[in-house]
């Protein structure tokens, strides 16, 4: 600023705002304009990282869950599969004894 303050001979005693100053010179702030649309930008950015991390570990979390229901369900399956051959065999086993005596 103190370069278009210097170009307007504005002395250092007037007071005058910096914003009076830019708009007579009819120029406006891009340095800070320049700065806050890099933060804005790096905001945006940080944003949609945090995002695309938080959807992947949510999909992990739910293959992982999906995995553990099968196995289980498979698990159950094969015990209820154990109990009916088991059944089965009892039930042979039973006749047979019934057949010979």
């Amino acid at each position: 600023m103190w370069f278009y303050r210097r170009i307007l001979r504005v002395k250092w005693t007037d007071k005058r705002t910096n914003e009076s100053v830019l708009k007579e010179l009819k120029t406006e702030r891009t340095l800070l304009n320049f700065i806050n649309a890099r933060k804005f930008n790096y905001v945006v950015v940080v944003v949609v990282v945090v995002v695309v991390v938080v959807v992947v570990v949510v999909v992990v979390v739910v293959v992982l869950v999906v995995e553990v229901v099968l196995l289980l369900s498979l698990l159950l399956l094969s015990l209820l599969l154990l109990i009916i051959i088991s059944f089965f065999e009892l039930s042979n086993v039973k006749n047979d004894v019934e057949l010979s005596t």
